[in-house]
């Protein structure tokens, strides 16, 4: 049958056909001791990454990776060269422990074997490209992620020649393993030699999902600015990401109903990929504003922002749905009017500082000194 699904897939086939046809990649930079590499171009992504490529005080540079359109004639030759292997993609592996089969593979229709086998050739011709850069000067690799492309291949690459490599967390890892989710496999059998950590609960993550990363907690970085000042008139909320907008809705909701009962006002800080047309709040109480910061209560749903308020000493509560997010403890949560203010007559009794240092165990200057202290010790083990 072609189903509204179908029609997806193979527009996602026509646009990865194209890309895998008619792009080249390449990776290039001059050879530093120790290369920093980021593909993930958003703001916040960014900014943390430069703030922890700031604490290296050794020879040090940033590698970088461009895109052409161009014919690219050797993915087109491995593309029809290696068609008759498209027989074999019967099933895609799936580990063991991820939280909706157990079976360790799912079955594959011939269209999503179509779109597998392109996708490997694209990446085949990614590797292809990395194996041409010249390691010789470069003593660490140290990567934002390691889960994507480029960055997996250039990690595995990188270890072939010697690299010692290093991914840092760059956001609050889902502590159940959904093989649907992506964001997941930021945690699964982490090809990085070192990962250098927010706090203890990724570690425990790690020795779980992969134990054989060494796991160094060097805390986030990031000087948020976030001040000891508190609007007791204003509830703050930091949208989650833009994939769970109907939860993000409701989330609005919530407060809203309950900002109407005490007078407050509400301000919205969106996700950086989204965008206000995606939701309706009542102009009257609500606003979208990113300068949360000094309301006295700040709500959150799947977003990082949650631990580092958590870490700055503010007073967060999180709104749950049905989707799979990090544990926090039940007095800190809700999913109804009436269970938000049940909890927020208690709040004053949470010991927060307990379940900020378990996420993120140092913050700013005292992070940036741990990152700093990190990559002199690396540099001393060579």
């Amino acid at each position: 049958m072609f189903t509204s699904q179908n029609k997806k897939k193979i527009l996602l086939f026509i646009r990865l056909l194209f890309s895998c046809f008619f792009s080249k990649g390449k990776v290039y930079g001059e050879a530093h001791k120790f290369s920093f590499f980021n593909s993930a171009l958003r703001k916040d992504h960014i900014a943390l990454f430069d703030s922890i490529y700031d604490t290296c005080e050794f020879d040090k540079g940033y590698l970088k990776w461009s895109y052409k359109r161009a014919v690219n004639f050797r993915n087109i030759l491995f593309w029809f060269f290696y068609l008759s292997h498209i027989k074999e993609l019967k099933c895609l592996s799936i580990p063991e422990n991820s939280i909706h089969y157990t079976a360790g593979f799912i079955q594959m229709t011939f269209l999503e074997r179509l779109l597998l086998y392109t996708k490997l050739i694209i990446n085949k011709g990614l590797k292809e490209s990395i194996k041409r850069y010249d390691w010789e000067n470069v003593k660490f690799l140290v990567t934002l992620y390691d889960a994507g492309e480029p960055e997996y291949f250039l990690v595995e690459e990188a270890k072939k020649h010697g690299v010692k490599t290093v991914v840092c967390q760059h956001g609050i890892f889902l502590y159940y393993f959904d093989h649907s989710f992506i964001n997941t496999y930021n945690i699964w059998n982490i090809p990085s030699e070192y990962i250098l950590a927010w706090g203890k609960a990724t570690v425990d993550l790690l020795k779980k999902y992969s134990p054989e990363t060494k796991d160094i907690i060097c805390g986030n970085p990031r000087d948020e600015h976030i001040g000891s000042e508190s609007d007791n008139e204003v509830i703050g909320i930091a949208m989650g990401i833009p994939d769970d907008r109907e939860h993000n809705q409701q989330m609005i909701n919530i407060i809203e109903n309950y900002a109407k009962l005490k007078a407050k006002k509400v301000w919205i800080r969106l996700h950086p990929l989204d965008e206000k047309s995606n939701y309706v709040i009542d102009e009257t109480i609500s606003s979208f504003n990113r300068d949360i910061d000094k309301a006295a209560l700040i709500i959150t749903h799947i977003t990082a922002m949650t631990f580092i308020y958590l870490a700055y000493g503010k007073k967060v509560m999180r709104f749950t749905g049905d989707e799979l997010y990090y544990n926090l403890p039940e007095e800190i949560c809700f999913n109804t009017k009436e269970d938000f203010i049940d909890k927020i007559n208690k709040i004053d009794s949470v010991n927060y500082n307990e379940i900020a240092k378990n996420h993120i165990e140092f913050v700013g200057s005292e992070s940036k000194q741990r990152y700093n202290e990190v990559f002199r010790l690396l540099n001393n083990s060579i």
